[in-house]
């Protein structure tokens, strides 16, 4: 509840009670739920390579791989976290359908395997992460990218 509605709730209730229109024994209860939203995921691996871009960037053999990261929310209380994997060709951008998620505690390593299908041989891709407790998105983690490279380079 804003702080704005709390007021009007205990305004009205007021004006109750002095109309003679409520009990006046009735009394108004605020409740202030507080959220710190969570942070950007870190400790990012593409299929258990530290995550890097440009020169840095790992060539993975698989067309499955397995995107990772730790996942956490200052709000100590919070125990039940779901992370977002996102992931585009270098050529194009974040979107809405190539993305997974996975839930876990927090804080806590949470990883997700890519399907078949979804990725091409030769091609580089790029990834990020974003976590959710419940009520806000955290930030996006940094940009990571990987190529698919099923055989070896001549």
């Amino acid at each position: 509840m804003s702080n704005g509605l709390v007021v009007v709730a205990v305004l009205t209730l007021a004006v109750l009670m002095a109309a003679g229109l409520a009990p006046a024994a009735a009394t108004a209860r605020v409740a202030v739920t507080s959220n710190t939203a969570p942070v950007a995921p870190v400790d990012l691996l593409s299929h258990g390579q530290v995550c890097g871009t440009g020169t840095a960037r790992p060539t993975l053999a698989t067309l499955r791989p397995v995107l990772a990261g730790t996942q956490s929310d200052p709000d100590v209380g919070q125990q039940e976290l779901t992370t977002w994997f996102y992931w585009w060709l270098a050529s194009g951008s974040r979107n809405e359908t190539d993305k997974l998620a996975q839930a876990s505690g927090n804080p806590s390593i949470v990883s997700a395997q890519i399907p078949v299908g979804r990725l091409t041989d030769g091609q580089i891709y790029v990834w990020q992460a974003r976590t959710h407790d419940g009520s806000a998105y955290g930030s996006w983690s940094v940009t990571c990218e990987f190529r698919v490279q099923l055989t070896s380079v001549r």
